[in-house]
């Protein structure tokens, strides 16, 4: 299993559990075998057995709380998360689960709150800290976006999803400079370019907006057809901007 050769591992699992089908412990390994495959069902109704033999088995609870996650059956995949907690509210992973699941389901309010925790009890774990940074940044609470984000990097300096993330944090509170740094950090300079042009455009300063898609062109001149289409609305603003004072 630690390979990821599942194949292997369910045989061997499953030839065992023909001699000793009471072996729940390697009922759960199985299910969790199909739950990384993708076999929800089978997921499913393996560790349904599990917790109908052992209910006190809290890592089986959090696996089918995956399961439910999977398949976006988010209120079952809540139950299992909470019944976990209110039995060991120390467990960083089952709080980040919890967090992704209200993040998922639109309740990025509740999310927040999942997320700090996990992150309070595992400062380092990279994925609690990005997620936290998503949830802040539907509520547009962008500095503690921007204070996540940046934990984030510590983490993980080259991380693209962070830097894009940070840039738009950023962006979103006009810094401008800083934005185009973060945006630049997640490894493409024409696309940099092109994201800050987007908030200098939303800002209603065209002229900018207007330089930015043109230096994404001119780094790409294949770019894409996204920035020609800003590049010719930001024009088509100023146009009008200049009209409306005339």
């Amino acid at each position: 299993m630690k390979n990821r050769n599942f194949e292997n591992s369910l045989i061997n699992y499953l030839q065992i559990l023909r001699e000793h089908p009471e072996r729940y412990d390697l009922h759960y390994k199985v299910g969790v075998i199909f739950l990384l495959s993708g076999k929800l069902e089978a997921a499913q109704k393996e560790l349904a057995l599990v917790l109908l033999h052992q209910p006190e088995m809290l890592i089986a609870h959090e696996a089918m709380g995956l399961v439910h996650l999977q398949g976006k059956q988010y209120p079952l995949a809540i139950d299992e998360f909470q019944h976990v907690l209110a039995r060991d509210s120390k467990r960083a992973r089952t709080h980040h689960l919890l967090g992704v699941t209200f993040l998922e389901s639109g309740r990025p309010d509740r999310a927040i709150l999942a997320l700090k925790r996990a992150t309070e009890l595992n400062p380092r774990q990279l994925s609690s800290q990005i997620a936290l940074a998503q949830a802040y940044l539907e509520q547009k609470i962008y500095p503690s976006a921007v204070a996540s984000l940046k934990q984030a990097r510590a983490l993980a300096p080259q991380n693209q999803k962070v830097n894009q993330l940070l840039g738009r944090a950023l962006g979103a509170q006009k810094q401008y400079p800083q934005a185009l740094e973060a945006f630049m950090q997640a490894g493409d300079e024409a696309q940099a370019y092109n994201n800050i042009g987007v908030f200098f455009f939303m800002d209603g300063q065209y002229e900018e907006a207007a330089k930015c898609f043109q230096r994404a062109l001119e780094l790409r001149p294949s770019f894409y057809q996204e920035a020609k289409t800003n590049l010719q609305r930001a024009l088509e603003k100023m146009q009008e901007t200049r009209k409306g004072g005339s």
